[in-house]
């Protein structure tokens, strides 16, 4: 009884079937964190799904809340999730 109630509780933990939005992405260049902003999306998890579609004038009316992070054009900008996503655009 135990064990199957820990069971249910980690399946909850794990894999979270109620989430309705995707998991920020970790963007790092030179050690340093670079914070990011929700674009347009379709998530979908075992119990509902959405799209959601952000309204933007453009680039900067999206970022207008984030301090620029200045790259110089040889570094390398690393980008990884906490869970895989199936697919991803990079829009620049």
């Amino acid at each position: 009884m135990i064990g199957s109630l820990l069971a249910v509780i980690a399946f909850f933990i794990y894999f979270e079937p109620f989430r309705i939005e995707p998991y920020d992405p970790n963007v790092e260049v030179n050690g340093k964190a670079i914070p990011t902003v929700q674009g347009s999306y379709c998530w979908s998890s075992l119990f509902s799904a959405q799209c959601a579609d952000m309204i933007y004038v453009d680039a900067l009316h999206m970022t207008e809340k984030s301090k620029p992070v200045i790259v110089s054009p040889s570094d390398k900008i690393h980008l990884s999730f906490d869970r895989k996503p199936d697919s991803l655009e990079v829009v620049r």
